[in-house]
């Protein structure tokens, strides 16, 4: 049971390609091309269990109804549209220049690399001219907060101004305390691993049930696990405490762990350039991608509310 609850939080760590220049683990200066390496961003997808939970989850419907006017439909950019984007700028190969939200470098001596997905060329900007440092020969610039033209599949920079790259926020537990208090953390050894156990009966119930996270419960240093439910929040709640009677929050959501898994295969049997992952705090699909265009925008309309639109270049203006 406890390999269950070990494979959901190894699985973000799984599975994506980075470009990097020269091998990112290698102390050796950069050669000439690029290299696949796994990559340590994090993209949460599900585990075994419950790719399996969900082996028989219906087919995709879109909203019955959803949002008239999604706000991201006012994020679509086309050919020669002015953007902006905070992220770095990184020599490339060929004496090209690209631009990357987020670049993976494992150590001062090796190259730094970028997920393939988040790749973007840019011009008008010599990277060493920006403040930054060196990645194994390679020039990486500070953070900065990008404004240009996309034409030509790339960006055209006008301005780079050094920023703050933006921090997630701590995630808090979204319960009030019991009227009795918080019950306490469980022991940290122990057969049957409780938390595991949480887990594995929240999998085994994918259809009414997002999957679980942890949080910090606010005004405390104890954390709290979280589980959504799309059934009855006091029956529910009952029923998990039964198996762990310790620090635990359950939560109405919009929808289950298989609802938003049956359409995140529809969103990527589409084969359109985005990366999809389920983000179980907010209970949504979110999908990323370069630039969101006309296309993009309808096909993803019909499922509106259950997706959070991330495109790395927004209009600027």
């Amino acid at each position: 049971m406890a390999r269950s609850r070990a494979m959901s939080y190894l699985a973000p760590f799984l599975g994506v390609a980075v470009l990097c220049l020269g091998a990112c683990m290698s102390t050796a200066p950069a050669p000439t091309r690029p290299v696949a390496v796994p990559s340590a961003l994090p993209s949460a997808q599900p585990s075994p269990n419950q790719t399996q939970a969900a082996a028989t989850a219906s087919t995709a419907t879109a909203s019955a109804s959803p949002t008239a006017t999604p706000s991201w439909l006012a994020q679509v950019v086309g050919e020669g549209d002015r953007v902006t984007a905070g992220g770095y700028l990184l020599e490339w190969t060929d004496d090209r220049v690209i631009f990357c939200p987020a670049y993976v470098s494992f150590t001062a001596t090796s190259g730094a690399g970028c997920q393939t997905s988040q790749m973007v060329f840019a011009s008008g900007l010599d990277p060493r001219s920006v403040s930054g440092r060196e990645h194994g020969g390679q020039w990486v610039t500070d953070y900065l907060q990008l404004r240009g033209t996309w034409s030509d599949s790339a960006i055209e920079i006008d301005t780079a101004t050094p920023a703050v790259r933006p921090r997630e926020a701590p995630w808090t537990v979204p319960c009030s305390a019991p009227a009795s208090g918080w019950p306490g953390e469980p022991p940290l050894t122990g057969n049957p691993y409780l938390p595991a156990v949480l887990e594995d009966a929240v999998i085994a119930a994918s259809d009414r049930y997002m999957t679980v996270w942890s949080g910090q419960i606010n005004g405390t240093k104890m954390s709290a696990y979280v589980v959504g439910t799309v059934g009855d929040v006091p029956t529910e709640r009952q029923r998990l405490e039964a198996i762990y009677p310790y620090n635990l929050c359950v939560i109405a959501v919009p929808f289950s762990w298989n609802e938003l898994v049956a359409t995140q295969k529809a969103l990527d049997a589409e084969g359109r350039p985005w990366h999809t992952f389920i983000d179980r705090v907010s209970d949504r699909i979110h999908i990323s991608m370069v630039r969101l265009v006309t296309e993009m925008a309808d096909a993803l309309r019909p499922y509106s509310d259950q997706i959070v639109v991330q495109p790395i270049l927004t209009p600027d203006g």
